[in-house]
């Protein structure tokens, strides 16, 4: 039996209408909101990534056009964004984060990566403003944010930073957005989310605990894990979806497992075993088990350095 996922897919656009990206909204069927709370926050984020970049493929969702995804404290701390490439990747640091300084250092390492980092839904009094110096982009609700704030927003920011109006519902709103010189505007008024659904071939995951086990042995034999991938159809097509999307950018498309497991490296095929791994095997498992998996990976990495192991943090 196949499994149907789903993705809502909202357009951010320009001063002049043009789409500048989507952001890529959680979506567990076609009731179109968003039923996440806690730590189910962390597992919503890691499908949508998932799909984005696996499934759906980003020049199917996006248009190759960048997209913002929503990431959570514990995501930002785990390195869970330095799993793709920066280009088109849009970090949305979300308002709820409590302890901002839990992630400074992550936030300060994807800044020089070359990573794009977004504010949401940014207050004056909001614990976020010592984030500030390594975004690239504040959104600001005009539903809950008065009039007053935005100006004094706007005035303090719009020099360094791009600014983004956000759940624009009328004409009235876009164009005082506008003349206050807002560059990017995104809300019911242009479009609602729209949720975009497809079905998987069933995973057989035996095959994805092998794929992680020889992607982390010492001897790693490429031949055995290309039979590994070509042996399950759901590898395959999220592995040449992965190689063939925009963060890539090849000039010809990639046909072949082969040249794909050739082309990505034993580093690239780490980060894309990982990605779909922790969504995949965890699917018909509560969420927690995927967290917990994630705190006990960073653990052992971070003790491997305390032991004089190093080289091996990433096993």
């Amino acid at each position: 039996m196949c499994i149907r996922y789903y993705v809502a897919r909202q357009p951010i656009l320009d001063d002049k209408g043009r789409t500048f990206g989507y952001e890529l909204l959680y979506r567990d069927d076609l009731e179109n909101i968003f039923k996440c709370i806690g730590t189910e926050e962390d597992r919503a984020s890691w499908k949508v990534l998932a799909h984005t970049f696996l499934d759906f493929g980003l020049n199917t969702l996006a248009f190759n056009k960048r997209v913002f995804i929503n990431f959570t404290a514990k995501l930002l701390r785990e390195g869970v964004p330095f799993l793709l490439p920066p280009h088109k990747l849009m970090i949305e640091i979300l308002e709820r984060i409590e302890d901002p300084n839990e992630i400074l250092q992550a936030c300060k390492r994807l800044k020089e990566e070359g990573y794009s980092l977004v504010l949401d839904d940014y207050r004056l009094d909001s614990p976020l403003e010592v984030l500030i110096p390594f975004v690239d982009y504040i959104k600001v609700d005009f539903r809950n944010t008065p009039w007053s704030e935005i100006e004094v927003i706007v005035d303090k920011y719009r020099t360094d930073l791009k600014l983004i109006a956000e759940k624009i519902e009328t004409q009235e709103e876009f164009e005082k957005a506008r003349d206050l010189n807002f560059k990017y505007f995104q809300g019911f008024f242009f479009a609602r989310p729209k949720i975009i659904t497809a079905k998987e071939i069933p995973v057989f995951k035996r095959h994805y605990i092998k794929l992680m086990s020889l992607l982390h042995s010492p001897d790693l034999d490429l031949n055995e894990l290309v039979n590994i991938v070509n042996s399950e159809p759901s590898l395959a097509l999220k592995l040449l979806r992965y190689i063939n999307s925009a963060f890539f950018g090849f000039p010809t498309k990639i046909k072949s497992v082969k040249h794909a497991v050739l082309l990505l490296g034993l580093m690239g095929l780490k980060k894309w075993g990982s990605l779909i791994s922790m969504v995949c095997l965890a699917e018909d498992r509560p969420s927690e088990l995927v967290i917990l998996a994630i705190i006990r990976a960073r653990f052992m990495e971070l003790l491997a350095q305390e032991c004089g192991l190093g080289d091996r943090a990433e096993n």
